[in-house]
This record gives structure tokens, C-alpha cells and sequence, in this order.
């Protein structure tokens, strides 16, 4: 490949280079010819949307009050594109860079209303962090309670271990032994109520003996009485 067909591909790419170079230069200053304006509502009669640059051409919109995007501007006329996208013509006169005064009224009650709404969200959020933290202390006075009586468990077990081990190294007890002296202290004075009792119940067994006895005794003298009689009257009964 010789030196000319280098020179021709170099040339090529130049080109090339040139022409997007051009291409976005183009749409960077297309971008930035738009222009948000806007139509105020001060004007006393309806502001049509023209096809052509002149106020004999049809109307093919109505324009009402609020931002346009000025796309480009030629002599009085400015061609514009509305909210809703429709483009056409329009006065410049009536076309004003500051916003206008309803407008802004409305912004700033848009404004309002967010920041109430966010005032609420703060306030609920605020509420909520309250309602945490106050958790968060309740849970950690409870987790120092508990870990109090953990203590203190722990004392207890430590306490019953040491005098279990205590318990385990005494010996077993040996032969019986005589009770204490406190013991025979104290049965000594039951020990008259015991023979008193036993006295009682034998005057009571004796009673009844005595009884028993008695009534026999009593039987046996009714029935010699009336054998007696009986006899007797037999007796008589011969003579």
C-alpha cells in the first residue's frame, strides 16, 4: 500500500471526524435553543396557536396560561411547544421569561402541601423513635433484672453445692443411742398422766364388774323369793 492510499484513508477519517464533530455542535445548540417561558394570564382575550407565522393563518389550538418551551424565534413570532406537545406559532409579545404570578401561587401551595405531608411523616417518624427508645429502656431494665436474679441464682446453687459437699463428708451414724436427757425431761411428767389413766379405766372395769354382779345378785334373790312362795302355797294347799 503506497504513501497516496495512506494520505486517501487519513483524508476519509478526517471527513468523518468532522462531520460528527458538526453533528453533535448541531444538537448541543439544538438543545440549548429551547427556552422555557411563559404565557401569563393577564392577557384579556384568547391566545390561539397559530400554524404559520402570520394572524391570518388558522388557529390550532388555544394556549392557556402557564410554561412553554420557545423552540425557535423568527421577526415578532416565537415557535413554541405546549405542555401537551402540540407546537406552533404565538406573538412574542406574549411570551414573558418570568413566571407568572398565579403560577406561583400555585407552586408555592403545591410547596405547602409537601411540607405539611412531610411535617406529618416526621412527626409520625418522630412518635415511632420515641416509642423505640422507650421499648429499647424497658428491655434493657428488664435484661438487668434478669441478669440480677441470674446472680443470684447462681449465689443460691453455689450456696447448696458447698454445703451439699458439707453434707457429704460427715459420717454415718452409729449404733443407737440413749435419748437425749432433754427427751426423758420431758416424757418423765407424762408419765403420771399415764398411770392415771390407766387407774381411771380400771375403777371404770370394776364399776361395771360390780354392776354385773349386782344385777345377778338381784336376780337370784327374786328367783329364791319366788321359789319360797311357791312352795308355801303348795303347802297350804295340802292342809
Amino acid at each position: 500500500m503506497g504513501r497516496d492510499e495512506y494520505l486517501r484513508i487519513g483524508d476519509c477519517r478526517m471527513r468523518w471526524f468532522v462531520f460528527i464533530g458538526v453533528c453533535l455542535c448541531l444538537s448541543v445548540a439544538a438543545g440549548h435553543a429551547e427556552e422555557t417561558m411563559y404565557i401569563h394570564d393577564s392577557i384579556s382575550h384568547e391566545l390561539g396557536l397559530r400554524e404559520e407565522p402570520d394572524s391570518t393563518k388558522k388557529v390550532s389550538d388555544i394556549i392557556e396560561a402557564g410554561p412553554v418551551e420557545v423552540l425557535k424565534k423568527e421577526d415578532k413570532w416565537s415557535y413554541i411547544r405546549l405542555s401537551t406537545g402540540k407546537e406552533g406559532w404565538v406573538l412574542s409579545r406574549y411570551i414573558k421569561s418570568k413566571k407568572p404570578i398565579s403560577l406561583e401561587l400555585k407552586e408555592m401551595k403545591e410547596s405547602r402541601k409537601k411540607y405539611d405531608k412531610f411535617s406529618e411523616q416526621i412527626a409520625a417518624l418522630n412518635e415511632e423513635i420515641k416509642r423505640l427508645k422507650a421499648d429499647n429502656e424497658k428491655l434493657a431494665s428488664e435484661s438487668v433484672e434478669k441478669l440480677k436474679k441470674i446472680k443470684e441464682l447462681s449465689s443460691s446453687q453455689t450456696t447448696l453445692e458447698k454445703e451439699l459437699a458439707e453434707a457429704q463428708k460427715v459420717k454415718p451414724p452409729g449404733p443407737a443411742s440413749p435419748p437425749p436427757k432433754n427427751e426423758v425431761k420431758n416424757e418423765a411428767p407424762n408419765k403420771p398422766k399415764a398411770d392415771l389413766l390407766e387407774i381411771f379405766k380400771n375403777l371404770e372395769m370394776n364399776e361395771m364388774i360390780k354392776g354385773a354382779l349386782i344385777g345377778v345378785g338381784i336376780l337370784l334373790v327374786g328367783y329364791l323369793m319366788g321359789s319360797i312362795s311357791r312352795g308355801s302355797k303348795r303347802r297350804s294347799s295340802y292342809f
